[in-house]
């Protein structure tokens, strides 16, 4: 629905797509759920800062897509960018910084991060 009311660059239209990635990965749907997150990921780099909460949010959606999808390898390069996003962001004391830790250091720990 929200495609079809906005712009599909829209950063809101980023936000359904993370929800609905992280709903296909929660299914085993693993490459729609990465399609979704890389789609997600491409709009919030055009749109937002570097370090806004969603676009930290969808690097850490696709590190935990490629880590179900057996790529941890990958999943650490997302990871790292989200964690150093988050550092700048929340600061190297934040709960939210030690939330989004612990969940790439225990990736079955897939929590998404309250809004504020």
């Amino acid at each position: 629905m929200r495609r079809a009311a906005l712009d599909a660059d829209n950063p809101a239209v980023s936000e359904g797509l993370q929800g609905r990635g992280e709903a296909l990965l929660g299914l085993g749907r693993n490459d729609e759920a990465l399609a979704d997150a890389q789609q997600a990921l491409t709009i919030d780099r055009a749109k937002l800062g570097r370090d806004h909460p969603e676009l930290i949010h969808a690097l850490w959606l696709i590190g935990q897509v490629q880590f179900v999808r057996g790529d941890p390898a990958s999943a650490k390069t997302y990871w790292d960018e989200a964690l150093a996003g988050a550092t700048r962001t929340y600061g190297a004391d934040s709960s939210r910084l030690r939330r989004l830790q612990a969940v790439t250091t225990n990736p079955a720990a897939r929590v998404r991060e309250p809004a504020d």
